[in-house]
């Protein structure tokens, strides 16, 4: 489950962003994206998803933070996460 994705920086000259989370195990590259949240710095609040893991234990949970753009994507940071950890601290 995403809890939340808090205090991105601004990424268009309201000071706003569009922004969306993809989610991918490393090792399966098996990929999910939260849903947008327009006019926001904020993202993926109380989502849940679904991943089958093949080798928990030396896996990586890949979230890569993006802004919704008419064409295409802009990227904004990201977070690589060991399964082990994800795991023990839930």
């Amino acid at each position: 489950m995403v809890i939340s994705v808090e205090d991105l920086p601004p990424a268009d000259i309201m000071g706003k962003a569009d922004p969306y989370v993809i989610f991918q195990m490393k090792k399966t590259e098996l990929k999910n994206k939260s849903r947008v949240i327009n006019d926001s710095q904020n993202s993926a609040g109380y989502q849940t998803f679904d991943f089958v893991m093949v080798d928990g234990l030396h896996d990586m949970l890949i979230l890569e933070v993006y802004d919704h753009v008419t064409f295409g994507k802009d990227y904004m940071g990201r977070c690589i996460l060991t399964l082990t950890r994800v795991i023990l601290e839930g």
